[in-house]
């Protein structure tokens, strides 16, 4: 048979799995090995070649494909050690640590700073190191040598084994409470499970998916042949196990969809969320399998396996009727009811939900245990863990900045040599380098924190004292000019000093000549009239005249004398000022060059103390590595412990899970079975001051919320029946031809009734058989001008609800005109469709009547229609008198079920041997003894 689409193939064989039990769950605790066992086979490491023709497989000898093996087995051991590493007992990586520890991680968590996840280096790493070991044992096996066969069907197994362990975390996460402590809401909190146990399906399918692709993809390079082809018994037993896996975790999912679609609201769209669900189901079938099976026909061998497998679904069809005992079928959906009682001597489902919620706290208490003891292993480890991490990996990490584990163990190989290399890696950056040379050194080193800013204020020290002795150097300079300047200064007032003598000089003797030649100037003015102008103007006109006179030049001299001899004064005193200034500056400058030698010894003393200071930490974190790696070898016997707890606590979580679900159905049945009692919803209502609510079901998880819930149940019941009348009786006559037909009691109206039994009577059978309905609000029912209003009127048989008086159930009279002697009528009733009731605020209240014992038997069936209820008439009344005197002509079948009813069927017959003439009715009578409660209006 050929496959041309392999996932509809696979869909299909899911599908058929489905019906099996909850939580058929497997914890796998050793990952060594692949599931399903392996050969011994040589481990040696051959040469690895780069290079090969597969095609055709046949023309390779035994020693023409050696170094193809070879290489297929170096593939295989780089595979095979990370398949080890996933078992929960590896204490070498850091990401098993955090799926112990953390509820909610798994395979597909990301390693710490956004490494990769398990999952994540499977895909692009080790799975296609498989696929190429396995096309290498293919040129070994294709010539029969069995060390390459083994092999290859080991890579199958190795692979499909990854899948199946990435799985079941998902799985396990997803059933464990733990992981959503903060989610609310039920919803929030079935979403959450969802997404887990969705995760999981899509890695079993993954490792089904393997096993799928060898029963139907040629191998390349042939005609015919197939993967499956070398398979032995161990790789179809774990293609049952990924089956079956698959199976337990889809019918979770088409669970969780189906509650996370449900309310507790009226207005709950059941029809569509059943649909969904057993959409899901319902498709699972025998012969989609049978399209598997049929796969292996090419082989007697793999044919033989494939009938196991069909006996193996036969298997798991057989358990599957017990699938949906953690699933409220009715998807607490508020119209539909159980046809049951509440705590009264016949069916009733409290003392049900009692045991179930017993169970389930036998289960949660045996989970709690194993979950205690986990628990003080975890605590035992994480003191351990705080230990190192508060001891050793904070410190290291603030000394030398690199990250610290986490968690805190087990450190990775890089971890511990970036500490070791922390520090000391510093030191080949000298302090004597310039700064942009320091710098450009240090940003090459990874080493941070105190180190690093130890190190960095020592080449700040470093820098103080370069500036101390410059500064010193600066001083030294200042002093030289300062009596450069001061002589120079001299120079200068020495020079003005003569220039200004010359000057004095020269100028004296220059005026000593203008002294004694003198000129006059005279400037006279005229007037003239100009004619052009018509207008007077002015000219001037200048004259000169010089004179010399004789002048004795003595007294100017010594004039001149006595200005030279004052500049001198002046210039003299100018100097000393100077020197005076100079001297000033110069003790200044020697004061300063004292300082800045304090400076230097300051700044020299501070850089060896920084120096200290850092080998000190540079000492101190050695030390604290040390003390680490010796912490380290704590770890191992607490590891132990941890994985065989956490083992056993998975296994009892999935239990406790399994069985509160149980408790919970049985508890929202037994709760509405109150509410049809009383006809009186059970939301926010308060008994013994504790909340009593529907709701409280669905949020429930633990068996405590359900204990109270059931105790607030039957307070609930005490109290409404401790009101006094809460019940009263009375015995309803309805008649066919008044009040269901509407006809009138008159001749006009019974010949309409006749008219009306013989267009119904079967001539053939001579049955008579008609249908009808009724409400609460029939005028023989209700009466819109009493003062008081019966409601919540139900026929009823024995003790009243809350046991008052006793009722007496119901009963058919049949009126004939004359007496109808010799006949023996057999009357069958059934009461279907939904039923409607009178509330207490006077309102219709529908609902749709199941059974509950439907619930468990049949799941899938008989939910989509409301339940009928059939009842059995054998001794009528004929005219108000017993058809037989030795028998009740009173029935029970109708206990409990409302007047109200959209479906009505009634069919007589006659049993005895001459045919009973339904002409001669004239009427029938329909008795209800029933109970209600009255309320005023």
């Amino acid at each position: 048979m050929k496959i041309q689409s392999k996932w509809i193939i696979l869909t299909h064989f899911i599908l058929f799995l489905l019906p099996i039990q909850a939580f058929a769950y497997k914890i796998i605790n050793d990952f060594t090995s692949p599931i399903g066992g392996t050969l011994s086979v040589s481990e040696t490491s051959p040469p690895i070649i780069t290079s090969c023709n597969m095609d055709p497989f046949g023309k390779y000898l035994h020693s023409d494909i050696a170094p193809i093996i070879a290489q297929g087995e170096a593939l295989y051991s780089e595979a095979k050690a990370f398949l080890n590493s996933l078992s929960l007992t590896n204490t070498t990586d850091h990401r098993i640590r955090a799926i112990i520890n953390t509820p909610d991680a798994d395979y597909g968590t990301p390693g710490p700073n956004g490494g990769m996840s398990f999952i994540e280096e499977w895909e692009t790493i080790y799975h296609p190191k498989y696929e190429a070991a396995i096309q290498k044992f293919l040129y070994g096996a294709m010539i029969g040598d069995e060390n390459s066969i083994a092999r290859l069907n080991d890579c199958v197994r190795s692979i499909a084994t990854a899948y199946i362990v990435f799985g079941d975390e998902y799985f396990i996460d997803g059933m464990d409470y733990r992981i959503f402590p903060n989610i609310p809401d039920l919803n929030g909190q079935i979403y959450k499970r969802y997404l887990e146990i969705q995760s999981a399906c899509g890695q079993y399918r993954e490792g089904i998916e393997v096993f799928i692709d060898a029963l139907s993809v040629v191998v390349p390079g042939t005609n015919d042949t197939y993967l499956a082809d070398f398979f032995g018994q161990g790789e179809y037993d774990l293609f049952n196990m990924a089956c079956d896996r698959l199976s337990s975790s889809m019918t979770e999912v088409a669970s969780l969809e189906y509650l996370r679609n449900m309310a507790p609201d009226v207005k709950a769209e059941w029809p569509t969320a059943k649909a969904a669900f057993k959409g899901t189901v319902s498709d699972a079938s025998i012969e989609t399998y049978l399209q598997i099976a049929a796969i292996s026909s090419r082989s007697n061998r793999i044919l033989e396996s494939g009938v196991k497998l069909l006996q193996y679904y036969d298997m798991l069809k057989n358990q599957g009727a017990i699938v949906l005992n953690n699933l409220n079928p009715l998807g607490y959906d508020n119209r539909f009811l159980p046809l049951a009682n509440f705590n009264e001597q016949n069916g009733s489902l409290y003392p049900i939900a009692q045991q179930a919620v017993a169970n389930a706290t036998n289960s949660e208490n045996a989970a709690k245990q194993d979950g205690r003891e986990y628990d003080q292993h975890i605590e035992q480890l994480e003191a351990e863990i705080s230990s190192l991490y508060g001891q050793y990996t904070a410190q290291l990490q603030n000394l030398t900045g690199v990250l610290s584990p986490v968690p805190a163990y087990p450190a990775s190989e890089e971890y511990l040599q970036r500490i070791a290399q922390a520090g000391h890696d510093l030191l080949g950056c000298p302090i004597e380098a310039d700064l942009t040379s320091f710098n450009a050194c240090m940003s090459t080193k990874v080493t941070t924190g105190q180190l690093r800013s130890k190190y960095e204020q020592l080449k700040q020290a470093d820098l103080k004292v370069e500036e101390a002795v410059k500064q010193r150097q600066q001083i030294k300079e200042q002093i030289d000019m300062e009596q450069s300047l001061n002589a120079l200064q001299i120079q200068l007032a020495s020079n003005a000093f003569t220039d200004r003598v010359m000057l004095l000089k020269d100028y004296s003797e220059k005026l000593i000549d203008a002294q004694k030649t003198s000129r006059n100037k005279v400037e006279t003015t005229t007037r003239e009239y100009d004619s052009k102008k018509n207008k007077w103007i002015n000219k001037s006109k200048t004259v000169t005249t010089t004179r010399t006179i004789d002048f004795d030049a003595r007294s100017q001299r010594i004039e001149v004398d006595k200005e030279i001899d004052l500049l001198r004064l002046e210039i003299n005193k100018e100097i000393q000022i100077t020197n005076a200034a100079h001297e000033v500056t110069i003790r200044k400058l020697l004061m300063e060059l004292d300082n800045s030698l304090m400076h230097i010894n300051s700044a020299v003393q501070e850089m060896n103390s920084i120096s200290a200071e850092f080998f000190d930490l540079l000492n101190q974190k050695d030390t604290l590595l040390a003390m680490y790696l010796e912490a380290q070898k704590h770890m191992a016997y607490l590891e132990d412990k941890t994985m065989t707890s956490r083992i056993t606590k998975s296994s009892s979580i999935l239990k406790a899970r399994e069985d509160l679900e149980v408790a919970k159905h049985w508890c929202y049945l037994t709760a509405k079975t109150l509410e049809y009692k009383f006809l009186y919803p059970i939301t926010d209502l308060s008994i013994a001051g504790k909340k009593v609510s529907i709701e409280n079901i669905f949020k429930a998880q633990t068996t405590t919320t359900l204990n109270d819930f059931l105790v607030g149940l039957n307070g609930l019941n005490s109290m409404w029946c401790g009101l006094g009348e809460t019940f009263n009786g009375e015995v309803i006559v309805v008649s066919l031809m008044r009040d269901i037909l509407g006809f009138p009691e008159d001749s006009t109206g019974q010949q309409r009734f006749k008219d009306f039994i013989k267009n119904h009577v079967n001539p053939t059978t001579n049955t008579l058989s008609f249908g009808f309905s009724t409400t609460p609000l029939d005028p023989i029912f209700y009466n819109p001008n009493d003062v008081l209003a019966r409601v919540n009127v139900k026929d009823w048989h024995g003790q009243d609800p809350c046991g008052q008086f006793s009722a007496q159930g119901f009963a058919v009279n049949l009126k004939t005109g004359t007496q109808a002697g010799g006949i023996t009528p057999r009357i069958s009733m059934s009461h279907g469709g939904h039923i409607t009731f009178l509330n207490n605020e006077l309102d219709i209240q529908e609902y749709y009547p199941v059974k509950a014992s439907s619930f468990i038997d049949d799941p899938l069936g008989g939910n989509d229609t409301p339940e009928v209820t059939l009842v059995s008439v054998t001794n009528p009344l004929i005219n108000g008198t017993p058809l037989s005197s030795y028998s009740d002509v009173w029935v029970s079948g109708l206990k409990g079920r409302s007047i109200g009813a959209s479906d009505w069927k009634v069919t007589i017959s006659d049993g005895s041997s001459t045919k009973f003439d339904y002409s001669k009715l004239n009427d029938i009578e329909l008795i209800f003894d029933t109970v209600g409660i009255l309320v005023s209006r």
